[in-house]
């Protein structure tokens, strides 16, 4: 049987959506944003890089990194990824 990882915003959508779609799929939330704009404390530029086609740079949000971690281990067993 496959496992499908279904990555959602909020934990009430989490066990709402866990409840409808059974066994074969796994849901994580993400509690809101991981990711944000870079704030350019490295010296860089602030949120994008210019001289790369003004190209986004993106940092993870410090406090989400548990959060990110569970998604990730969650993913390495799924056989597919689907981001709500």
């Amino acid at each position: 049987m496959s496992n499908a990882l279904l990555i959602v915003e909020s934990p009430a959508k989490m066990k709402t959506i866990s409840k409808l779609l059974g066994s074969g799929y796994t849901v994580r939330p993400t509690m809101g944003h991981i990711v944000d704009l870079s704030n350019g404390k490295g010296g860089g530029d602030i949120g994008i890089d210019i001289h790369n086609g003004f190209a986004p740079r993106y940092e993870a949000i410090a406090d989400k990194k548990d959060i990110i971690k569970a998604i990730i281990d969650a993913a390495r067993t799924a056989d597919e990824i689907y981001v709500v």
